[in-house]
């Protein structure tokens, strides 16, 4: 499954393995990827946020607000959760919609957006992200970032 993703995504999933590990928690789950995509400052989907007008402090503490954290207990590999491998299901689904042969942390951002239900998508709509207007971003970001003008 991970060769699809590209070095960007990959970076999102380690980071989102180390905040589950600060936190204790032995899986990672929804917010922890979102955790992670944000951890990437440089990283594409931090670009399609900011280009969205969503605050990354705001957007973090508004997940933090939410979590509790585990009993320390971390384990070796931590695992996906059922939520967080169906983000996973749906950043591939987002990346064959728009012509992408590899999966980006911007098809992470629009899979955890679509999923919608996990405390990440519960954040990211709280501050007004909306599934077709991160799609429109992710698609103008790409046509640019390729040369090309939107």
């Amino acid at each position: 499954m991970w060769q699809r993703f590209t070095e960007n995504a990959r970076k999102v999933v380690f980071y989102a393995q180390e905040e589950a590990g600060n936190l204790g928690d032995g899986y990672i789950s929804t917010e922890h990827l979102l955790l992670g995509l944000i951890r990437e400052v440089g990283g594409d989907a931090v670009q399609i946020l900011n280009r969205l007008n969503v605050s990354l402090d705001a957007l973090r503490a508004g997940i933090e607000r939410h979590m509790i954290g585990g009993h320390g207990r971390s384990a070796l590999e931590i695992q996906l959760t059922p939520r967080a491998r169906h983000i996973i299901d749906l950043a591939y689904d987002e990346a064959r919609l728009l012509g992408n042969n590899s999966i980006g942390a911007e098809h992470l951002l629009l899979g955890l957006i679509r999923e919608g239900d996990g405390l990440a998508g519960q954040a990211l709509a709280k501050l007004g992200v909306g599934l077709e207007q991160a799609r429109q971003a992710v698609l103008e970001f790409q046509k640019e970032k390729s040369g090309h003008q939107p």
